[in-house]
């Protein structure tokens, strides 16, 4: 989700990276429909969900597990936003968890803690198509 060239990335309590809202299929739901349903429990906002932009494997370790994560990430739009302020961060919670939202330009993103950091180059980019990104971290 951009906004006068800024993104929107969480970050809960209990993890110092930095993500993209979203979160996990459940059973015999499209990957579209994940995004919209997920930034509606996540920040209240209503989205549409625009092209699918890339197509992510990301390799990871933590607490000495190995992972191999698929991601799917699209563009979004607001639909009705009432307010909403932009560029401002913003706290909510789901369940037990309490998130924090903020906008983040090129600069602040480069200094951040991104999950998965190999995102960061293609964020800002504007591409026709979807790309297929093979990203590694080690934490």
């Amino acid at each position: 989700m951009r906004h006068e060239g800024r993104i929107l990335l969480m970050k809960n309590q209990i993890m110092p990276n930095w993500l993209l809202p979203g979160g996990r299929c459940e059973m015999h739901e499209a990957s579209a429909e994940v995004v919209q349903r997920e930034l509606m429990e996540e920040t209240g906002l209503a989205v549409e969900v625009g092209p699918l932009r890339f197509v992510t494997e990301y390799f990871f370790s933590e607490s000495n597990r190995r992972f191999h994560q698929l991601g799917f990430y699209y563009e979004l739009a607001l639909s009705g936003t009432p307010g909403l302020d932009w560029g401002q961060t913003f706290y909510r919670t789901e369940g037990d968890q309490f998130l924090t939202f903020s906008w983040f330009g090129p600069e602040e993103l480069a200094n951040a803690r991104l999950h998965p950091s190999g995102l960061k180059p293609w964020l800002y980019t504007t591409g026709q198509g979807i790309e297929h990104l093979v990203l590694n971290d080690t934490w």
